[in-house]
């Protein structure tokens, strides 16, 4: 008996694969459609993912580097007094102390008589020529650029005049400080330390004319 599928059989498969095709071909754009769309959703998804992270990387590094500057404009140190403070007119018993905006001053002081063991009645005065630094705390530290010798009425010293020991040298170094707001502490260094237990201060005219004992001897 010959088993071949008779021509309905063929027609009817034929009619079934035409309609499964169909049905493929109906359903196709549907899946594609939804497939576009997944793959559309994970690339967005992605993308926001990665967007966040590196937005977050922006915001550390910026906030970072932000505070970093902020940190190193802060003064330091904060109690720092300004250098015009001190610029004015100092005095103390028979010493004046000019302090220059342009961070130089001279000192002047009462040598008393140019010679000793004279009947002559010349008074000299010494002079000291101060260039300034100022110190991280606001002090001052002076030091002594140059000294000069003068008698009162201007004219050079006499020959032979032989200065103090006790007189400031070229090359000698001191600290003032503010002591309230019309005083200047001294502090001297070195072969000069011995002035350190005389008196100390430096006198404004408010002091002077209020005659503070600080401005005496």
């Amino acid at each position: 008996m010959d088993e071949s599928p008779s021509p309905g059989a063929h027609a009817a498969q034929k009619e079934r694969k035409s309609m499964s095709e169909i049905a493929r071909e109906r359903t196709s754009p549907l899946e594609h459609s939804a497939a576009n769309g997944m793959v559309h959703f994970l690339r967005a998804f992605v993308k926001s993912r990665l967007l966040l992270a590196l937005l977050a990387l922006v915001l550390l590094y910026g906030c970072g580097s932000w505070g970093t500057t902020q940190a190193s404009q802060t003064p330091t140190p904060t109690t720092q007094t300004p250098f015009t403070s001190y610029v004015g007119r100092w005095e103390v018993h028979d010493s004046l102390l000019a302090i220059n905006a342009n961070h130089t001053g001279l000192e002047q002081w009462n040598v008393g008589p140019c010679a000793e063991l004279t009947t002559e009645t010349l008074q000299c005065e010494g002079t000291a020529a101060i260039a300034f630094t100022v110190n991280a705390d606001g002090s001052l530290m002076g030091t002594i650029q140059s000294i000069s010798y003068r008698q009162w009425n201007g004219h050079p010293a006499p020959t032979g005049f032989r200065p103090n020991a006790a007189d400031p040298r070229t090359g000698d170094t001191f600290l003032l400080q503010h002591s309230g707001g019309h005083l200047l502490y001294t502090t001297w260094f070195g072969r000069l330390g011995d002035l350190n237990h005389e008196n100390r201060y430096w006198c404004d005219a408010y002091a002077v004319t209020a005659g503070w004992k600080q401005c005496g001897a």
